[in-house]
């Protein structure tokens, strides 16, 4: 009876993973109901040219505008395949739809590999507030006036790795939507994914180069692991944009290393709020703020490039005591290592020569946004009191 109980098990399991299950699935949730629209029906038709296959399977949840419902497809060659839309509007309830979408992907497409992408407008780690135009999450829905916050994509994805991937994770995430690299985001998603795609600056409209990337996936789909489809995304990002703009950027980050990261920026947080020359100090942190590559009108820094000019003025600063000097050059040259360890591949536009694919929030505004306390990388560092004492002048 044991043998046969064992047998029934093993016998369901076959059948409901499939004895040779795909290579990849791909899951984009594309939010279409805003001015990106157009740009959302170039890119699927680029999926159809390439369509899925016995080892890839391309499933897309979208929305659009006046259009009150959710549009589920798999992507055939030169054609769409209805596959459990639903009558009702996509962005209403962005973290149940994205929480439904993976359970409806991965459950009915299992994988050896699985890869979720969000398409849309991006506003980094900054949040909806009342001048919802200027920040707004990710996934904005004009209809609805909504978006995914980046508290509710935690736990969206808190709830997917529970109740869909059994405590698993994704091979990849990527964003393909502006200002979406950084320590923060990174940070947030370090429990779900171990490679993620996303760019530091703004993207222009035509985003990823999806024909490129499936194009060479349809070919290669077991030899492609998440970290060489991460570089696919990037060296085709560049291909895409390097002719017509100098300000493209796309990164690739290993978030094994984000917490080692995240622990050396609240350590130099820490220190430089504690230490006692603060005039010597908020003249170079102020100098170094200031001449640092800077994204989203001053909201967000390159992480790397202020390091480095940190570190310059640090060192070159006779009047900090030698023990303090010491110790924050050592943070510095091991927060650059980390950085270079988490940065495992990026592209970028001449106008951003000195950018290295990782950003931080630290604004020229007096005032922290609304929302960015609500972050873990807030909760669980000091990063907003440095924020605040060394304000920019």
């Amino acid at each position: 009876m044991f043998a046969k109980r064992i047998y029934l098990i093993l016998w369901c399991l076959t059948h409901q993973l499939g004895a040779n299950p795909a290579e990849w699935t791909i899951l984009l949730i594309m939010q279409g109901d805003n001015n990106l629209s157009y740009f959302m029906h170039q890119n699927i038709e680029r999926l159809k040219k390439i369509g899925s296959s016995k080892q890839v399977n391309i499933l897309i949840q979208w929305d659009e505008p006046a259009k009150h419902t959710t549009w589920r497809y798999k992507i055939g060659h030169n054609q769409l395949l209805d596959n459990a839309s639903l009558l009702q509007d996509m962005g209403e309830d962005p973290e149940a739809e994205l929480i439904d979408a993976a359970r409806w992907a991965f459950t009915k497409y299992p994988a050896k590999k699985r890869a979720l992408i969000f398409w849309n407008h991006g506003s980094g780690i900054l949040d909806e507030n009342r001048n919802w135009k200027r920040h707004r999450g990710i996934l904005y829905d004009f209809s609805s006036a909504k978006c995914l916050t980046n508290a509710g994509l935690l736990r969206s994805m808190q709830t997917i790795q529970r109740e869909v991937l059994a405590g698993g994770t994704l091979d990849l995430i990527g964003m393909d939507a502006c200002l979406m690299a950084m320590l923060e985001i990174a940070y947030q998603i370090k429990d779900f994914t171990k490679t993620f795609v996303a760019s530091e600056n703004i993207e222009h409209a035509p985003g990823w180069h999806y024909d490129a990337i499936f194009k060479q996936l349809a070919k290669t789909p077991k030899i492609l692991t998440a970290e060489s489809l991460a570089h696919l995304i990037v060296s085709s990002f560049e291909t895409l944009h390097k002719e017509h703009n100098n300000i493209y950027t796309q990164s690739i980050m290993d978030l094994t290393v984000i917490t080692a990261l995240k622990d050396n920026v609240a350590t130099l947080a820490s220190t430089c709020l504690a230490a006692e020359q603060q005039q010597a100090l908020y003249k170079c942190i102020n100098s170094a703020r200031n001449s640092c590559t800077e994204f989203d009108k001053g909201h967000f820094i390159d992480l790397h490039h202020f390091y480095r000019l940190l570190l310059k003025k640090i060192t070159n600063n006779k009047t900090i005591s030698a023990p303090l000097r010491a110790t924050l050059q050592e943070l510095m040259v091991n927060g650059i290592s980390l950085i270079e360890k988490t940065v495992v591949g990026h592209t970028k536009g001449h106008t951003y020569k000195y950018s290295h694919g990782l950003s931080i929030y630290y604004p020229r505004t007096k005032k922290l946004h609304s929302s960015y306390q609500a972050t873990l990388f807030a909760k669980e560092t000091l990063w907003p009191a440095f924020i605040e004492h060394f304000k920019i002048q």
